[in-house]
């Protein structure tokens, strides 16, 4: 009989050592595959915009941070919901103590018109173009790091919070945390932050991670189902680095055909030119041809007379004519954020050719 029990025991602690051991390798496999190289994002084309939103509410923490940071994601999408509502209608359940509660809370906080997505265990690559092409469209991206425990200084906890900007030229990632204040974290201090390695996190959430209750590199991306809901319920600005000066001239501009960063085009007219100057990124830029449509009665657009594409911090510069009648072609371009731009080789009046900024409508 004894010698029953003892085997039982030896296989009973035998399972024991085979999960605890296939949790251990899971975990140093997740490692590896989340700690991909991130040299490659300065030269990404798409991440050189720097995106911040701006005017984004402020919350603090009063329960817990997931259910604040739900107040913060619903407030901005335009809804009035407030942590301690969240608290009494689950009866004083906390939801969110693993990174799959937070997201099955918040998708039902946000409602139907939203989908939140979670990105787990996710590489570095990921979650960069995940976040950025969120905050491109509006949209803060909540996120499960290691932060430090304001109640409890200076301790570390696994906490939840918001991205509301990035920028790759400065090195910052702009963090909204619900002790009611934005925090500043480098490139690498915020990835590093994302997969819980800090000595200084308490046991239970070393444990936790062990046995997957909280996911390294976990983000959850909101996206709206009818981007017209979204249009309506985002009022928040979003603040980019793009400029664009616009120089018509009558004088061949020598010194910026000299320029190395610079791309000549050359169009139908001849003789005059635009200079336009891009501190920033322009996507699907054209010269277009212009048409007079007689039965509309105005100029309409026909064919792409040069397709440039994407330019980043670069001089065009067009050789056309500026005509004072009908004009016979035009430079567009779309930004980042999706908003459409051009301008139309034509004589600007009396007060002749004038030098512009191009700023994109609010």
């Amino acid at each position: 009989m004894r010698q029953k029990i003892r085997w039982v025991g030896i296989g009973i602690l035998s399972v024991i050592i085979c999960v605890i051991l296939g949790f251990g390798v899971r975990a140093m496999g997740i490692q590896r595959e989340i700690n991909d190289e991130i040299e490659w994002m300065y030269e990404d084309v798409m991440l050189k915009q720097s995106i911040r939103i701006m005017n984004t509410p402020q919350v603090i923490q009063k329960e817990t941070c997931g259910y604040a940071t739900i107040e913060w994601m619903t407030s901005y999408l335009g809804k009035t919901l407030t942590e301690n509502e969240i608290l009494l209608e689950n009866e004083g359940e906390i939801t969110t103590s693993s990174t799959t509660g937070f997201q099955e809370e918040l998708q039902k906080r946000v409602g139907d018109a939203y989908e939140v997505t979670m990105l787990s265990h996710v590489r570095n690559e990921k979650i960069i173009k995940s976040i950025h092409e969120s905050l491109r469209k509006g949209m803060p991206v909540p996120i499960s790091f290691e932060a430090i425990d304001h109640r409890n200084r200076p301790a570390y906890t696994l906490y939840f919070s918001v991205v509301t900007g990035m920028s790759l030229e400065d090195d910052e990632v702009y963090v909204s945390n619900v002790y009611g204040y934005e925090e500043v974290y480098s490139i690498e201090s915020f990835l590093q932050r994302l997969k819980f390695e800090n000595e200084a996190l308490p046991t239970p959430i070393k444990i936790g991670k062990f046995f997957g209750l909280f996911d390294p590199n976990t983000i959850y991306i909101v996206q709206p189902k009818d981007e017209e809901d979204f249009k309506n319920l985002v009022k928040t600005d979003i603040v980019s680095n793009l400029s664009l000066t616009l120089t018509p001239t009558y004088e061949r501009p020598e010194e910026q055909l000299k320029k190395l960063n610079s791309i000549f085009i050359k169009g139908l007219g001849s003789g005059e030119y635009v200079i336009v100057e891009v501190d920033g990124v322009l996507q699907d830029v054209q010269l277009v041809k212009l048409e007079w449509d007689e039965t509309q009665k105005e100029v309409v657009e026909g064919e792409v007379l040069k397709d440039i594409g994407t330019v980043i911090d670069t001089t065009l510069i067009v050789e056309t004519k500026f005509v004072e009648g009908v004009p016979v072609e035009r430079l567009k371009w779309t930004t980042l954020e999706g908003q459409q731009g051009y301008y139309t080789m034509v004589e600007d009046g009396k007060e002749g050719l004038q030098m512009k900024k191009w700023e994109p409508e609010e």
